[in-house]
């Protein structure tokens, strides 16, 4: 499976739509667990 973007909405901290596009290359996401 190949994600070419994620988008979130009402969920934690991202009540307004957001929109994240990943590069063909490696993309790396990081963060404490359960930060949101």
């Amino acid at each position: 499976m190949k994600l070419l973007s994620l988008e979130l909405k009402n969920w934690k901290s991202f009540r307004k739509r957001v929109q994240v596009s990943f590069s063909p290359s490696i993309n790396l996401i990081y963060g404490p667990n359960e930060t949101g």
